[in-house]
């Protein structure tokens, strides 16, 4: 079953990134996409539930919406322990970037751009490595 998503939302080339908070008993200062877990079961696949589950985050850690339909499904990936996570990318066309409003979990947010350094770190090692792909289809 799903058990977390993350969305990738990006922007005129930019991806973004949101840091934990220092007092996160997580992972103090990690910058990472918005995701998280699950509420709803969702199956093994990508679904209008997942989507809604992704966007759920989405709105709670960053306050930004989005209807199910906008996003764009990635492979899901299992784990060791067969918790499967299932990733979105939401492309943003708007003239302005939307406006963040960070919940209590974060404290800081940018606009990384897709084909610059990560100028960032600690980063989530999936994050990183989404960035790395997307950096390559551009070449």
């Amino acid at each position: 079953m799903i058990r977390t998503t993350n969305v990738y939302p990006m922007w005129r080339g930019c991806i973004l990134l949101i840091r934990r908070a220092p007092t996160d008993s997580m992972n103090p200062c990690m910058w990472e996409c918005p995701g998280g877990h699950v509420d709803t079961p969702c199956g093994y696949i990508d679904s209008v539930v997942s989507r809604k589950e992704a966007l759920r985050e989405l709105q709670e850690e960053v306050g930004v919406t989005a209807h199910p339909s906008e996003l764009i499904a990635l492979d899901s990936k299992t784990n060791l322990n067969m918790q499967t996570h299932q990733a979105y990318i939401l492309l943003l066309n708007t003239k302005t970037p939307p406006k963040i409003k960070l919940s209590h979990e974060h404290d800081l947010f940018m606009w990384q751009p897709i084909g610059g350094l990560v100028k960032v770190s600690p980063i989530r090692r999936e994050v990183y490595a989404f960035i790395q792909q997307q950096k390559r289809s551009l070449r």
